[in-house]
């Protein structure tokens, strides 16, 4: 790809990343409660059935449905898979509100997967783009 048709891709990602720290940032400002980033580490748990597709396992639908809530919120910062680990990033008010969100997901409280709820510092920002 030319420098010339890469710059509209750069462009967006910059400007996709800084949205994500303005509106943070905006939301500071107009007098909102410090928040904070927590990062829940998934990994399989006890319940986890090793001759089913992770789709099909119990409660993965509920699993969905809450991250799809914590999007629909804006509260779910960053999400995706390494190894053989889950990592979810939400914007909290609190460690307890944080864990709050993560309460309706049957998946934790049943056995599919173990959480651990950690807080996050970022040391280094970018931007994080889904790769095909």
């Amino acid at each position: 790809m030319s420098r010339l048709h890469s710059m509209p891709v750069l462009l967006c990602g910059l400007l996709v990343a800084a949205g994500g720290g303005f509106m943070l940032a905006e939301a500071r400002q107009a007098g909102a409660a410090e928040r904070s980033l927590y990062v829940m580490m998934y990994t399989t748990g006890p319940g986890w059935d090793t001759t089913l597709a992770p789709n099909a396992q119990k409660h993965f639908d509920v699993h969905s449905a809450n991250l799809a809530r914590l999007r629909r919120e804006r509260a779910l910062v960053a999400g995706g898979r390494f190894g053989p680990w889950g990592l979810i990033l939400v914007d909290a008010e609190s460690e307890a509100a944080a864990r709050a969100m993560f309460a309706p997901d049957s998946s934790l409280s049943s056995g599919t997967f173990r959480g651990e709820l950690h807080r996050w510092t970022t040391i280094y920002e970018g931007s994080i783009v889904r790769v095909p």
